[in-house]
């Protein structure tokens, strides 16, 4: 996937409470890697109901969408997790 718009713990941290990341542009895919290797990374849709965990360690890839994608929200259980975020632009 395209580099462009990437998020990790760097640019900014998970806490426990879901923060919202939303694709630069229009987005038809994105890949989640929790690099972490403790704690448990969450998915939200709607920034208040869990949809996905993932485990220390584990990925998850939504590839294509089915709909358009304003964005979704990420927490780590505890707050700190490493991780990798990527969307892929559509074309």
């Amino acid at each position: 996937m395209p580099t462009e718009d990437y998020h990790d713990q760097t640019t900014t941290a998970l806490t426990n409470a879901y923060v919202l990341f939303k694709p630069i542009n229009a987005s038809k895919a994105f890949s989640i890697i929790n690099d972490d290797a403790a704690d448990n990374i969450e998915i939200s849709w709607d920034g208040v109901n869990q949809a996905k965990s993932i485990a220390a360690g584990e990925s998850y890839d939504r590839s294509p969408y089915s709909g358009f994608l304003p964005g979704i929200w990420i927490k780590s259980t505890p707050a700190g997790a490493n991780y990798r975020l990527e969307f892929e632009p559509s074309a």
